[in-house]
């Protein structure tokens, strides 16, 4: 008797083992498989752009062992940014951006941007720069100061100067690639299928022009950028901006007809009271 107690009791325990472990495991099947695609929830960041970007490298057929990564949690640090290093092949999209994005195409804006930067070398064409300035403007400097030291004059104004003049110069050359890795980017997002329009558009929400004049700055004024990349489409993919002016023409038409019919439906509804309130 005392065994087929055991035997009641350790078949209840089995049996609410697999009920449990079969209503923990649907929704993970549910969720890696992308059941109606919710692609934009927090837990599935990682898996979304992984999916754009392998799109984008292989519909472009690029060589580079390039991978994508995502934080697992945000910190005081974490910014509305994505980089790339170029030395390890990675692309690392912040979590705060990706709250901004809205949808495959304005990802792949980020992503193909970031790509440019690892397959056209611009880290180490930018640091090759640097010291190739730096060889030029900062031994005169030097000279200059030493000279001044011999007239008695202490202050290093002119190393102090070199600092100042090539830091500049480094990061006005910097505007170059991401100019570059910009209009290379539409190039990419066509070919791999997605809308170049949402490059201007994820720009437009993430940059500013700020304060600081154009030539002090690493990156061009965000205005300067989507013109660019605006004149890129009209140049080369002007079917886009065609399909844009449709589809404002379409939801333009259909917004007329919402209010039209509300319109109508406010009318029918004052004569009917109207009509109500004179019946005896």
């Amino acid at each position: 008797m005392f065994i087929c107690k055991m035997c009641m009791k350790i078949k209840k325990s089995f049996l609410i083992y697999i009920i449990t472990v079969f209503l923990l495991l649907v929704p993970l099947k549910s969720f890696a498989e992308g059941e109606k695609d919710a692609l934009w929830r927090k837990n599935s960041y990682e898996r979304k752009v992984n999916t754009v970007g392998q799109r984008i490298l292989k519909t472009n057929e690029v060589q580079e062992l390039i991978t994508f990564r995502v934080p697992a949690t945000t910190t005081k640090k974490s910014q509305v940014n994505a980089n790339a290093n170029e030395f390890y092949g990675v692309v690392t999209i912040e979590r705060p951006l990706l709250r901004i994005i809205e949808n495959d195409d304005e990802l792949a804006a980020i992503l193909s941007h970031e790509i440019v930067h690892i397959i056209n070398r611009h880290g180490t064409k930018h640091k090759a720069k640097n010291i190739l300035i730096n060889t030029l403007i900062m031994p005169p400097c030097f000279v200059g100061d030493v000279a001044m030291a011999c007239v008695g004059v202490q202050y290093p104004f002119f190393t102090h100067f070199g600092k100042f003049l090539t830091g500049e110069l480094t990061d006005h050359t910097e505007q170059k690639y991401e100019l570059d890795a910009d209009i290379t980017a539409v190039d990419l997002m066509v070919k791999a299928g997605y809308n170049p329009l949402y490059m201007e558009s994820i720009y437009q929400k993430t940059m500013s022009d700020g304060t600081r004049l154009n030539f002090v700055r690493t990156h061009p004024k965000g205005s300067i950028r989507v013109a660019n990349i605006h004149q890129k489409i009209v140049a080369e993919y002007p079917e886009f901006l065609e399909q844009k002016i449709e589809e404002d023409k379409k939801l333009e038409k259909n917004n007329e007809e919402k209010v039209q019919k509300n319109i109508n439906q406010e009318d029918t509804l004052f004569v009917k009271n109207k009509v109500g309130k004179m019946t005896p």
